[in-house]
């Protein structure tokens, strides 16, 4: 048996492999294609004899190819759509806070995290792409409630981050400007 030809689908555990039998040189040739998942077992295999045998087996491989490809596109989609969408406001990581905002232009989002210091100095530093990614996959967004109790935590407004003077503005954490500008 000679291999002609074996490759790994990008993305995947899928190997497509086409492989050339003789077993005597005056026997027949045949061409057998294998799709290996995790390079360890054949999960499919097919045996072409005669005179087309060759182009078969490649035409076989392709789509083998092409159905290891949809398959893996597939799982992408559904992965993408299991995410949460990251719109603007507060969101929270095991404690921790991000504001995710439009940029200047107002193309597109980013994300500062708010860091506090022992004495209770605030500053919202940014996060880049990597914070992003981890509020997609593990953040909450911060409504209601919880936007009180760090408000009151941090005597903050929790929609622009400006420090709070008002007692009430304290106990709801937001400040009247911004308080008229949500609901929940």
């Amino acid at each position: 048996m000679t291999i002609i030809q074996t490759a790994t689908v990008p993305g995947t555990k899928v190997t497509i492999s086409i492989d050339r039998l003789q077993i005597t040189p005056d026997a027949p040739v045949a061409f057998i294609v294998y799709e290996y998942v995790d390079a360890t077992q054949s999960a499919w295999s097919r045996m072409f004899r005669g005179e087309n045998a060759e182009k078969n087996a490649r035409d076989a491989a392709n789509q083998r190819w092409t159905n290891a490809i949809a398959i893996r596109n597939a799982k992408k989609v559904q992965a993408e759509v299991a995410r949460p969408e990251i719109t603007e406001g507060f969101w929270e990581i095991s404690g921790t806070v991000y504001k995710v905002q439009r940029n200047l232009a107002g193309t597109g989002i980013y994300a500062k995290r708010l860091d506090v210091d022992d004495d209770g100095h605030r500053e919202w530093t940014f996060v880049g792409w990597q914070g992003m990614r981890d509020i997609r996959q593990h953040g909450t967004k911060v409504q209601g409630d919880t936007v009180r109790r760090y408000g009151d935590l941090y005597g903050a407004c929790m929609m622009c981050g400006r420090r709070l003077t008002n007692e009430e503005s304290i106990e709801s954490g937001i400040g009247p400007v911004c308080a008229g500008k949500v609901q929940w």
